[in-house]
């Protein structure tokens, strides 16, 4: 297999070889599971263009009690995407939240990367927020901020019909 090394050193990276296999199976195998038990209860979620099995997860993870935000903007600002105002004098603009959970917040990030590049509405949306004067990274933290209503959204719709699935389960007090 790694004909040019000999002795110790051919061992060590036959070893590491071996794990990575390992990883990447374990890996592969935890990826199905994810996707097969957010196939059903988070279609909605998983609906949503640039959210795959982990970044779904990652989203409901970090907000288990996602029914508890009162709006999409709650959602925002806690998911740190929601602009702060940093205007002085004429100058009118808006900066990224340090607060928030940050893992959420790369979350929307990965998502809305995803979609600047591949979804022909988030480019779209992008470009018209460059013709606006705005850099890239302030056009991303618009497109966060958008995906931060549409994710909330989803996971509402999804908790909507878990709870219409589960009418039936429940006992009649007739």
């Amino acid at each position: 297999m790694l004909t040019p090394l000999s002795g110790v050193a051919a061992e060590l990276a036959e070893l590491r070889l071996a794990r990575l296999e390992v990883l990447a199976n374990e890996i592969a195998e935890r990826r199905e599971r994810l996707a097969a038990a957010l196939a059903g209860s988070h279609a909605a979620l998983t609906a949503i263009s640039g959210v795959g099995p982990l970044t779904a997860a990652r989203l409901l993870g970090e907000t288990v009690m996602y029914a508890a935000f009162h709006s999409a903007a709650a959602f925002a600002m806690a998911s740190g995407v929601a602009p702060i105002p940093a205007s002085s004098g004429n100058t009118q603009r808006v900066r990224l939240s340090c607060r928030g959970n940050r893992q959420l917040n790369r979350a929307l990030f990965t998502v809305a990367f995803t979609q600047a590049r591949c979804s022909a509405p988030a480019r779209t949306y992008m470009e018209r927020k460059r013709a606006e004067g705005k850099s890239w990274n302030e056009a991303m933290r618009c497109l966060k901020r958008h995906l931060a209503d549409v994710v909330y959204r989803a996971m509402l719709e999804d908790r909507r019909v878990e709870d219409l699935d589960n009418i039936g389960d429940q006992p009649c007090d007739g």
